[in-house]
């Protein structure tokens, strides 16, 4: 008879083993936990480095806004509340390369994390984390963030064929590309809207209706967010043919007014009068800058000064230019110049001459120029029977008038005596402008709480079936906006890409707005 094998013992081996497996399974999965936490702790990391490199961002261009617009860095700072878990950012302008200039601005932000887990870490797999941003922004002072910006007044009217804007980088915040009056003027609100011929132009706090508003693709043309700003007392409200409602004070209780920038117009060689002065086109009087025109066209009617590539800044010290074909031709015989464009800057400016009484300076009637105390600016600037197109370049504004910008030319000051160029057409816009359109409007400082003697901007519709005289894509900032009308105006920023005008004078601190243009972010 066969006997079994002893297996005393064999109870204690399979324990043995199923313990041995349970060890090493209960480790592989204490490697696997302390793997996944590690892991975590690093994305933990990455995410807290990326946040750390995002408040830098939101250091950085708050130093340029509201701080110095000059700002290029570095800005550091270090979170240390936890000891060793901390972290950190930097920031500051990338000056390296030729994309930052004056008012592009790239910000290069880095972020960093240290946070590791409690306890002894010495052998962990747990890394510090490095995040980094780049930002592309616009740096603008805030009146060049709107369409149309007025430091006094804003009369807006709808026409018998309208008037347009349109906003080319879509809804932003604090309506940015629409419109805005400060309304400074102690005297009395001249914040008006108007509706003509059957058109409504309502004015409300929620915006506008009436006017063709644009705020990039798809095209709205209701209630886009449209700020007018009166900072005073309730706006008076013109009816004609449709209801009007006016901004009342306390829907804009809460607004700060903006500041309008001035430019550096004649003081020394880096002047707009200084640099054309150099150039050779610094004129004395208008009727030097027609001479120059129409020798420069010869016997042709379509003349173009300056290029891209070699804008030019002409500079008229005179009070009155008219963009005139009949005007050039009486002045300079034989000029036959109907067609003008300028590929640069055109400026009209001189100072006013203590008027003799009842005259008014000697201008003809309607003329305001010479308003106001001796030896402050004026230059008014007229659109006439001439097809004009200004291209500014290099971040330099396309027009700036001392006085005022006119369709032609008006009546007694005030009005409305606002007319379109007598030679708009239908189908064809008389003026193209490209760039900033700036005007005084007779204001000496641009800061002061006074009412402007004169216009600003004063260009009217023309007759129902033409097409708006004035084509402005760009901005118009002005001292005063008599009337917005006869004008069809694009908001593009890009006309400062190249640059803020060389003859800015910086308006100071938290006078500056940021518009993001890109966002990038690697590690």
């Amino acid at each position: 008879m066969r006997t079994r094998p002893d297996e005393h013992g064999l109870a204690l081996i399979i324990l043995l083993v199923v313990v041995l497996a349970a060890s090493l399974l209960g480790a592989a999965m204490a490697n696997i936990v302390l793997d996944e936490i590690e892991m975590g702790q690093n994305d933990n990391n990455l995410v807290r480095a990326q946040y750390f490199a995002e408040g830098g961002l939101a250091a950085g261009w708050n130093q340029l806004a509201n701080v110095n617009a000059s700002w290029t860095g570095p800005l550091n700072y270090t979170y240390s509340a936890l000891g060793a878990n901390n972290g950190a950012y930097q920031v500051q302008v990338d000056t390296a390369g030729t994309v930052s200039n004056t008012a592009v601005k790239v910000l290069v932000a880095q972020g960093n994390s240290t946070f590791a887990l409690t306890g002894n870490n010495a052998n962990s797999n747990i890394f510090p984390a490095v995040a980094q941003i780049r930002e592309t922004g616009l740096l603008l002072p805030t009146a060049f963030t709107y369409a149309v910006f007025s430091n006094t007044s804003l009369w807006v009217a709808s026409g018998a064929n309208g008037a347009s804007i349109q906003n080319l980088i879509g809804p932003r915040p604090n309506a940015i590309g629409t419109l805005f009056a400060n309304d400074i003027a102690t005297a009395s609100s001249t914040l008006q809207c108007v509706g003509n011929s059957g058109v409504v132009l309502c004015l409300t706090g929620n915006g506008f209706t009436g006017l063709s508003i644009q705020g990039g693709a798809p095209a709205t043309t209701a209630n886009a967010s449209l700020a007018v700003v009166d900072q005073n007392s309730a706006p008076t409200c013109s009816q004609q043919g449709g209801t009007c409602v006016p901004l009342t004070p306390a829907s804009d209780a809460n607004v700060v007014a903006i500041a309008m920038p001035q430019l550096n117009w004649t003081n020394g060689v880096n002047s707009y009068q200084g640099k054309a002065q150099t150039a050779g086109t610094n004129f004395a009087s208008a009727l030097a800058f027609y001479q120059y025109v129409c020798n420069k066209a010869g016997a042709a009617s379509a003349v173009t000064i300056g290029t891209a590539a070699a804008p030019v800044i002409l500079f008229v010290n005179d009070s009155q230019v008219l963009l005139d074909a009949p005007t050039f031709s009486a002045d300079v015989p034989g000029c036959n110049v109907n067609n003008l464009t300028i590929n640069g800057t055109l400026a009209v400016y001189t100072v006013t001459n203590p008027p003799p009484a009842g005259n008014n300076g000697g201008l003809p009637a309607g003329e305001t120029c010479r308003a106001g105390p001796p030896l402050t600016p004026c230059g008014d600037l007229e659109f006439e029977n001439m097809t004009v197109t200004v291209n500014a370049q290099k971040g330099e504004p396309a027009i700036m008038v001392a006085g005022s910008i006119f369709g032609s030319t008006p009546g007694s000051f005030p009005g409305p005596q606002c007319n379109a160029p007598t030679g708009a057409v239908a189908g064809q816009a008389g003026v193209t402008i490209k760039g900033l359109v700036y005007a005084l409007a007779n204001t000496a400082d641009p800061t002061n709480a006074a009412s402007p003697a004169t216009y600003g901007w004063c260009v009217g519709a023309g007759a129902a079936g033409s097409v708006n005289a004035v084509q402005v894509n760009g901005a118009l900032v002005a001292n005063a906006v008599y009337e917005y009308m006869g004008t069809n105006i694009v908001w593009d920023p890009s006309i400062f890409y190249q640059g803020l005008p060389s003859g800015l004078i910086n308006p100071g601190a938290g006078k500056w707005t940021v518009i993001l243009l890109s966002h990038s972010t690697g590690q």
